[in-house]
């Protein structure tokens, strides 16, 4: 079944956005993009759209990333990500949804890039309060114990 980001909902990512993000590891390279580009529109980008449309209505306003990487400054000159994300989160608000898809993997994220200092201090008495740092503690320790990766941004 193909998938149509652009109207209609969500209605998820087909096998093909999967082969075209493994394809863009071993072909990443302008030619190859360039020929490909409208798949890449069509099964990976569209799709992506169509789920952060979705999302926002739950989390506000949110971009799809462009696929291309900044290499100026980078040893890896590989021009092309090989995955599609996503920020959804409340317009000017530190607070956000990341969403990013590879071949392989399925990644969420939500946090708080930074915190004004009440809001900090707040932050920190929830979690080694008693009351609301213990559930915390147990929600993050069921989720391990269930197989997911709970980690931390650097």
């Amino acid at each position: 079944m193909p998938v149509d980001g652009a109207g209609g909902g969500f209605k998820g990512f087909g096998p093909d956005a999967l082969a075209w993000l493994r394809e863009i590891r071993e072909h990443n390279d302008r030619a190859w993009f360039t020929e490909h580009k409208a798949r890449y529109e069509r099964e990976v980008r569209d799709p992506m759209r169509a789920l952060v449309e979705e999302l926002g209505g739950l989390f506000g306003p949110g971009k799809v990333y462009r696929p291309n990487r900044d290499v100026r400054f980078s040893r890896d000159k590989r021009p092309y990500k090989e995955w599609v994300a996503a920020l959804i989160g409340e317009d000017g608000n530190a607070t956000g949804r990341y969403l990013q898809l590879d071949a392989d993997h399925l990644m969420v994220g939500a946090g708080t890039y930074a915190f004004d200092p009440p809001t900090l201090k707040r932050y920190r008495a929830a979690v080694v309060a008693e009351a609301s740092g213990r559930p915390l503690a147990e929600l993050i320790s069921e989720l391990r114990a269930a197989g997911y990766d709970v980690g931390q941004a650097t």
